[in-house]
């Protein structure tokens, strides 16, 4: 392979992936969902005595509806498996069976291996990167399942499963897949994507008149509230004016009544005063008197 072929590759691969992952959950469960119905229809998978799954990675297309129906209709049920250096097809009864292998990826956990010459019958469902309509297939460049392709006989159908963007007017790679079915798949799960698309364009227009009708009447509840709010404060208002005023003219009495009550005790100082002096008079009056003229009025 060139260094420009590689380059290009390389490139190529970073874009995909980067796209691909940066998908919500939400979007990969419904567009995998809907591209796993169109497989469970096919007459390739319909036919098929037995069909090699792969488990995927990341946000690559999900395969857990086909395993069921293939477990559920007796078909037998072939994952792949890397041991060492070398990778082969090995069968699975259950989803118990699989665990994480070398790369992290869910692999058969032992089983039985596709007996030699028994790809009759089997149909393989690809994982990729990159998948163009001549049927070829950019993978993430280890290059293992290249090869567990390449010891399949041709005749084997080789079934693409991507998203709308993964597929390209070229890709530049030697893997042939079944071009009609891959292309199938992929042209129904555009139609259902753009369905989906447009329901939810819907749905999303009748939430947003819903919101605003809400927002609406919740404002026209709002305003009712302050109204009716305002006029209870307007009347307490009032209520507090009025206390006010009763409250000054109080402080009016209680002012006049204690000016009145200190001139009085002003009145009542003065006479006192006034007193004390007449007294004192009348001691001094006393203290001057002959003695004689005392004790005549003492007589009398």
């Amino acid at each position: 392979m060139s260094s420009l072929m590689g380059d290009k590759k390389r490139a190529l691969r970073g874009a995909i992936l980067a796209k691909r992952e940066s998908l919500s959950s939400t979007l990969v469960h419904a567009w995998g969902e809907t591209i796993q119905r169109f497989v469970l229809a096919l007459p390739a998978y319909r036919s098929a005595e037995a069909i090699a799954l792969y488990s995927p990675v990341g946000n690559e297309v999900e395969t857990a509806e086909i395993r069921r129906g293939a477990l559920a209709t007796g078909k037998r049920l072939y994952y792949p498996k890397v041991t060492g250096g070398c990778s082969r097809i090995v069968e699975v009864r259950s989803e118990a069976e699989l665990v994480p292998g070398r790369y992290g990826i869910r692999e058969p956990v032992g089983g039985q291996p596709l007996p030699r010459r028994g790809d009759g019958g089997l149909a393989v469902f690809v994982p990729g990167v990159a998948f163009d309509r001549n049927g070829n297939r950019l993978g993430r460049g280890t290059g293992w399942y290249d090869r567990l392709l390449g010891g399949l006989d041709a005749r084997v159908p080789r079934i693409a499963l991507a998203y709308e963007f993964q597929l390209l007017e070229e890709v530049p790679v030697q893997w042939e897949l079944d071009r009609n079915t891959a292309a199938r798949i992929l042209d129904e799960a555009r139609r259902e994507a753009d369905a989906i698309r447009k329901e939810a364009e819907i749905e999303a227009k009748d939430g947003v008149l819903r919101a605003r009708t809400e927002f609406e009447n919740d404002m026209r509840e709002t305003r009712r509230d302050l109204q009716s709010l305002e006029r209870r404060l307007l009347t307490r208002e009032e209520v507090l004016d009025k206390r006010l005023e009763g409250l000054d003219n109080r402080e009016t009495s209680l002012s006049n009544r204690e000016g009145a009550i200190e001139k009085k005790e002003h009145a009542l100082d003065e006479k006192e005063v006034e007193s004390r002096r007449l007294v004192d008079e009348a001691k001094q009056s006393l203290k001057s008197l002959p003695v004689s003229a005392a004790r005549r009025r003492r007589r009398a």
